[in-house]
């Protein structure tokens, strides 16, 4: 119906699909608060309704109906909060523990003709490098999704809150280290081509 969401879709880029520069489709922010306005609506609908209401000599009391119908509101007002509140969260997460993980892989010193070391430390930079510009892209969404959940009583906790507020320069120091480290392990990278080469060249002539 009109009023559900794909779980496919959000406000922000799944960081674990951010190996292109494309973006993904987004389910705008401004959707979600229309839909928790749309039952805030519908609450303040119930509760201008009497509770006691006289059809003759019958007197109904529809506080039970009324307490049922504001349930099932504030369950639909939860899905949308509780779906933006699990994305912001996940992402901070993700990103955290992909930081962490390149971090400790660039403190690792490769050597010449560790191949496998050098392609350990490649992947990492890859893998900063391939999700660039999506991540720094991802941080203004974050931060507007936090404040409309704070906005609807959903607020994030302490940690998630300092982990929103200290990962975009955690993201840029990560982004230095790993351009540094490129340079650092250009000249090791460029000895591996040539020893294949040389080992292709030998294989054809033999």
């Amino acid at each position: 119906d009109g009023m559900g969401f794909d779980e496919e879709e959000s406000h922000t880029s799944d960081i674990e699909d951010l190996d292109s520069e494309q973006d993904e489709p987004e389910l705008p922010l401004e959707k979600f608060e229309e839909m928790i306005l749309y039952y805030k609506d519908l609450e303040r609908q119930v509760d201008d309704k009497a509770s006691e209401k006289k059809i003759g000599w019958l007197k109904i009391n529809a506080d039970r109906i009324k307490g049922s119908l504001k349930q099932e509101i504030n369950a639909w007002i939860s899905v949308y909060t509780s779906h933006l509140y699990n994305d912001v969260t996940r992402k901070l997460n993700v990103l955290e523990t992909l930081m962490n993980s390149v971090n400790e892989g660039l403190q690792n010193d490769v050597q010449p003709g560790d191949s496998e070391g050098l392609k350990k430390v490649l992947a990492h930079i890859h893998q900063v490098k391939s999700k660039e510009r999506s991540v720094l892209k991802m941080f203004d969404p974050l931060k507007e999704s936090v404040q409309m959940l704070k906005k609807y009583g959903k607020a994030l906790d302490e940690y998630e809150v300092k982990l929103l507020n200290d990962t975009p320069i955690k993201w840029q120091n990560t982004v230095d280290q790993v351009y540094k480290m490129k340079e650092k392990v250009n000249t090791l990278q460029n000895e591996e081509v040539d020893k294949i080469q040389e080992q292709v060249e030998d294989f054809a002539a033999a």
